[in-house]
């Protein structure tokens, strides 16, 4: 590492890793920037105090995941934000975007972790295609139809719960994908459209799906619709 500057692999609580773990990378010293100019969200998130310091010391989370190896040097793995925990699941997001930019009928595509109303998280795929419109299939079958293309060529739990078609992508002054401009996703419109529950058990499995999943009551579902399908 350069001189006079502090460098830690830490865990998701934040405590240093050892050697040949996968952590993300902190760093921090006398030329550690203030912050974010006009963020200061942004800078509660990324600059964080020193837990191993007592001066009042920050560190930058960079948001890369890095590892030690036997020889000292770091090793660098990706980006954190490519990385996400689905189901008890290590997924790469951008292994999925790009089977899902293989599709023919796709011009470009992003795939994030998004946060479920009832607790823990779902993959959330979002798309764009020919800007002329042409070749393109109206969005709810388009939808479908990447979902069975994905579902082809990937497992189960990294086949998005949701896909969306917009027109372009939003991006920040630099550029990079702002995933916060993305529209949300709306889990109510996900039920496949099949025969409503009839009978009392069909009812009261289909209230136990709304409940866990944080759905509206008046969300219709069928006696076909996927839990997980449905983001759970």
């Amino acid at each position: 590492p350069v001189a006079n500057t502090t460098v830690r692999v830490l865990d998701s609580w934040l405590r240093p890793v050892p050697t040949g773990v996968i952590g993300e990378l902190y760093l921090g010293g006398a030329q550690l920037a203030d912050g974010y100019i006009g963020r200061h969200d942004l800078t509660a998130e990324r600059f964080i105090a020193d837990p191993y310091n007592t001066d009042g010391s920050r560190l930058y989370r960079t948001g890369d995941l890095v590892k030690w190896n036997n020889t000292g040097q770091l090793e660098y793995l990706g980006r954190a934000d490519d990385q996400v925990k689905i189901r008890g699941y290590r997924i790469e997001v951008d292994e999925i975007r790009t089977i899902i930019e293989d599709h023919h009928q796709v011009s470009s595509a992003a795939v994030i972790a998004a946060d479920h109303p009832a607790g823990g998280k779902y993959l959330a795929a979002y798309y764009t295609t020919d800007t002329d419109g042409q070749g393109t299939s109206a969005p709810t079958s388009m939808d479908e139809t990447l979902r069975s293309f994905t579902a082809d060529r990937l497992p189960e739990y990294m086949v998005p719960t949701v896909f969306i078609r917009i027109d372009s992508f939003p991006t920040t002054p630099n550029g990079k994908l702002d995933r916060r401009a993305l529209p949300a996703p709306d889990l109510g419109t996900l039920s496949t459209g099949g025969r409503a529950p009839e009978s009392d058990t069909e009812k009261l499995l289909a209230d136990v799906f709304r409940d866990v999943l944080n759905l509206d009551d008046d969300t219709d579902l069928s006696v076909d619709d996927d839990f997980f399908r449905l983001g759970g």
